[in-house]
């Protein structure tokens, strides 16, 4: 019983089951189920049990793994209050998600583990652990840190609507954030800072590229932006960072043309918006055709006004792997790129086209990540002397992301550092083959080719 496993972990610490004991037990609403056999109490009812014995023997530290884990609300109550009175003479250490419980003992908080990556698809542990990659593989060695800087109010304006800002601003400040607009963009305490740092970055990123200080760069920010459209927030995205840099570029270092190569697997429906009368940048989405947005993405949109053929939407079926995105590749991307010679290229590097990502149905692996980054590295050397930046987008597998953005690091960097451990496995999944349904996708995207100048 109950009773009986008090008793016999009192006599290991050479003491008795004591009023003290009791007093906590009856607090914590055991009690009634202390004679119960232990094996037919619930899981909460057992946690009780434990927690008694803790106060067994008067220990001078106490320690407690989940403490209020099953636990109803009087015994989290009572819980709460032990926590204060032990911590008044002696140390209690405990590890707990439970946010009310920390509030309500008064704990001094040192350091709250990140929820588990599975509580949020967008939680920025997948790019943590990216980064994490380059830097164990030894990659780090070969790459100068750029630290991000915020964007001011006046680059976000350049493509943002004033409202949009504004809103941003009173959402950031509200107590608990809140949503953005959209019912699935979210926005903490404080989250201004952290999507004007990510808007930030790619604009640093931009800076030192055209300014030689860097022969390439990789600007690994989060959130991501490619959704975003002039007047609002997105998909997880805040701010339109490949379109606050190439804004930057346009207005600040005096370029004229840049081309946006967005190869997330979602269609970058607001670099598309932001873009759409001007032709001094080249947009170009490679994605999975209706994953997301909702009716987004055709190849006949393409533009308005002066715009008009400067926006290219490349729609592949679910299922493409390596061989149709190289096709795609060959037949729009590189063709338009040479077409339209920009004197930057910002890549909108998404890896959620993998075979491992959870939020869409592609086939494409770190090698073709790796074949993708080789062409159009290449392809800036040949039409802007190399001015090439990608900026991180969506993406959403832990295990496999690191390794997609591991590859493109290594063709930025010429070094390579660490094979792929997943590469056997996937590579025997179909995705090197180009299906019929694909060539005819690319071949449509490709035959609106003709105007681009």
């Amino acid at each position: 019983t109950g009773r009986e496993l008090l008793e016999q972990i009192a006599a290991e610490k050479n003491t008795h089951v004591d009023d003290n004991a009791l007093d906590l037990a009856c607090r914590l609403g055991l009690e009634p189920h202390l004679d119960k056999r232990f094996e037919q109490m619930s899981t909460g009812t057992r946690r009780k049990v434990f927690l008694t014995a803790a106060a067994l023997g008067d220990p001078a530290v106490i320690i407690a793994d989940g403490p209020s884990n099953g636990l109803d609300t009087q015994a989290r109550a009572a819980l709460a209050e032990q926590f204060q009175i032990w911590s008044q003479d002696r140390v209690v250490l405990f590890a707990s998600y439970d946010a009310e419980l920390l509030e309500a003992c008064g704990a001094e908080i040192i350091n709250i583990a990140e929820l588990p990556i599975s509580h949020h698809l967008a939680h920025p542990d997948t790019k943590r652990r990216f980064h994490e990659l380059v830097c164990a593989s030894g990659q780090i060695d070969h790459l100068t840190s750029i630290q991000a800087k915020p964007a001011r109010d006046k680059d976000i304006l350049r493509v943002h609507t004033a409202e949009h800002l504004e809103n941003m601003k009173r959402v950031s400040a509200l107590p608990t954030g809140g949503d953005t607009g959209d019912g699935i963009t979210t926005m903490g305490n404080g989250g201004l800072e952290i999507a004007m740092l990510s808007a930030g970055g790619a604009i640093e990123m931009v800076k030192k590229v055209v300014s030689r200080e860097v022969s390439n760069g990789y600007a690994l920010v989060n959130p991501p932006g490619h959704h975003a459209p002039r007047a609002g927030a997105m998909g997880f995205c805040i701010f339109n960072n490949t379109s606050v840099a190439a804004a930057y570029a346009r207005e600040e270092l005096g370029l004229d043309r840049v081309a946006i190569l967005d190869w997330d697997v979602h269609h970058g429906n607001g670099t598309q918006d932001i873009w759409w009368n001007d032709p001094s940048v080249l947009t170009i989405s490679l994605h999975q055709h209706l994953c997301f947005p909702a009716n987004s993405g055709f190849t006949t949109e393409r533009g308005e006004g002066e715009g008009l053929g400067y926006n290219l939407n490349i729609p592949l079926p679910p299922g493409g792997g390596n061989a149709a995105y190289l096709y795609a590749m060959e037949k729009v991307v590189l063709p338009a790129l040479r077409a339209y010679k920009p004197q930057l290229i910002i890549v909108g590097s998404g890896f959620d086209a993998s075979m491992m990502d959870p939020l869409a149905r592609m086939m494409v692996t770190a090698s073709g990540f790796r074949q993708m980054a080789r062409q159009v590295i290449d392809c800036a050397e040949e039409v802007c002397e190399g001015r090439i930046a990608f900026v991180q987008e969506g993406g959403y597998s832990p295990h496999y992301l690191p390794f997609c953005g591991q590859a493109v690091i290594e063709e930025l960097t010429g070094v390579r550092t660490l094979a792929d451990p997943y590469a056997e496995f996937l590579g025997g999944m179909g995705g090197d083959t180009l299906l019929d349904a694909e060539r005819t996708c690319v071949d449509d995207a490709a035959a609106l080719l003709s105007g681009l100048r």
